[in-house]
């Protein structure tokens, strides 16, 4: 059977798990939705200011981030990376997110710590705690793993920079747990490869944001508030 698409990312399999509807529009058929995310748009934009700063590329400390000052100023101190590539094979082999022929899932980290022993991978979040950031951080010790198999475990942290208490979150994964993380990807994603009879939608708290709504002009049989036309 031919594969639909050829590689994937976190966000893709969010898509996915949210509405395949909206995944089809976007990954098979090549549409963008257009619709505004506010969200989103400010998340990307302290995003940008946290990469920018732990580069080195801005002064001072963004109001966005202050709650985390002192833990930014050690990521500098201890020579963070910003943006780690941890792409990788289907036969899971380290790659790139520009490597097009072999690339099978797209991985890129917020920060990361390496003392030689141990590395450390730092996401930041903006908003509230959801449940599924966990399973983004066992993706992220996956790429890790497969770009340093030496390592003995992987350690993740997740920053909700919006929040002023209960702001950190830690993860650890040890070779043993990223072993068996490998075979759940690999079975969760594998009918995003494969062409479906039908991708249905899947009404949620999300249309709103969608412009493949009905009453935005899309061909999706729901509106922006989940409800059919």
């Amino acid at each position: 059977m031919q594969k639909v698409i050829k590689a994937w990312s976190f966000s893709s399999w969010k898509l996915w798990d949210t509405c395949r509807f909206a995944w089809k529009k976007r990954w098979i058929d090549g549409i963008k939705d257009s619709g505004f995310n506010p969200a989103f748009a400010r998340g990307t934009e302290i995003h940008a200011k946290a990469e920018y700063l732990v580069k080195g590329e801005i002064k001072g400390m963004p109001n966005e981030l202050k709650i985390f000052s002192n833990e930014f100023r050690n990521l500098m101190a201890a020579g963070a990376e910003a943006e780690t590539d941890l792409s990788i094979t289907e036969a899971m082999k380290p790659s790139f997110g520009t490597d097009w022929d072999n690339v099978w899932c797209r991985i890129k980290v917020d920060a990361k710590v390496f003392d030689g022993h141990t590395s450390t991978l730092i996401d930041y979040k903006t908003g509230k705690k959801y449940g599924d950031n966990q399973e983004q951080c066992g993706l992220y010790a996956v790429g890790e793993y497969v770009h340093n198999p030496k390592l003995k475990q992987v350690d993740t942290e997740l920053w909700y920079l919006d929040l002023e208490e209960d702001n950190v979150e830690l993860h650890t994964y040890t070779v043993a747990d990223i072993k068996k993380l490998i075979k759940m990807w690999k079975k969760r994603v594998a009918p995003m490869f494969e062409r479906q009879d039908e991708y249905p939608p899947n009404p949620c708290h999300k249309c709103r944001f969608c412009s493949h709504a009905s009453d935005k002009g899309g061909d999706c049989p729901y509106n922006s508030k989940g409800t059919r036309a």
